[in-house]
């Protein structure tokens, strides 16, 4: 198996919802040596560019344009109404942090040979799909599609770097420890506090789910009381009455009223 390959545990069918990146990209922090990190400085000026700023991601090319990052990604086809529209406000952001340091706004066109396999590693289902954070373990975009909204969300949330199992050269003291005592587990454990919090998290949306419902209950009930008060409030002043004559009294062709 393609994870026992790269030391990592074999996903089981439980944690399928868990893992947002295909096992066969991660890496181990121990891999990344100063040669490599010499080689992506040379390679990242190679990879191909929408627009200024804009990095095009394959993956060819996506390990190398995202080592060290924290990114902002936007999956999309070409045929996307949606990703049209919103092409220009991503270009736009993508101008903003061209040559930073950390963050990287880039783009992957799932309709190509490259961006394809991207989109299914990490398990695309429309268009189009933000991704943001760790590039090994991304986490979804819900916000606004417009320029400010998203302009506002990257300098919240990529501006700096990100300690991560995978590049652990940004963590602190405290960090790098949690990280070890959590390596230092047996994958069943870890396993097993993974389905902890797929446990825990249906149970959030539930009980969320539950007060949804009971406050629509309520909405739809004062609605109901919200119509029964305009029915009586135009039935006690005869409503209907002074509607039907006033309507009478319209005469069309002297353009006015006769009241």
């Amino acid at each position: 198996d393609a994870s026992h390959q790269q030391g990592l545990p074999m996903k089981t069918p439980q944690l399928q919802s868990l893992y947002h990146t295909n096992t066969q990209r991660k890496k181990t922090g121990t891999m990344m040596n100063s040669i490599r990190t010499f080689a992506a400085a040379v390679l990242l000026a190679a990879i191909p560019q929408a627009s200024a700023g804009l990095v095009v991601l394959t993956n060819e090319n996506y390990e190398t344009a995202t080592y060290g990052k924290s990114v902002f990604m936007k999956f999309y086809a070409p045929w996307c109404s949606h990703c049209r529209e919103m092409a220009d406000s991503w270009i736009q952001l993508a101008e903003d942090y061209e040559g930073h340091d950390v963050a990287l706004i880039a783009e992957i066109d799932c309709t190509s040979d490259g961006g394809q396999v991207l989109c299914e590693d990490f398990e695309v289902q429309s268009f189009p799909t933000l991704l943001y954070g760790d590039p090994m373990s991304p986490e979804t975009y819900d916000g606004k599609r417009d320029y400010d909204a998203m302009a506002e969300f990257a300098k919240n949330n990529i501006n700096t770097r990100i300690c991560s199992y995978f590049m652990k050269l940004n963590c602190n003291d405290e960090e790098l420890e949690l990280l070890d005592k959590l390596d230092a587990m047996s994958e069943d454990d870890l396993e097993g506090m993974a389905v902890k919090v797929e446990t825990d998290v249906k149970e959030a949306e539930a009980a969320f789910d539950d007060q949804v419902g009971k406050l629509q209950v309520q909405y739809d009930e004062l609605v109901a009381a919200f119509n029964q008060n305009l029915e009586r409030i135009k039935q006690d002043s005869h409503y209907k009455y002074v509607e039907q004559i006033l309507s009478s009294r319209f005469v069309p062709d002297s353009g006015k009223d006769e009241l």
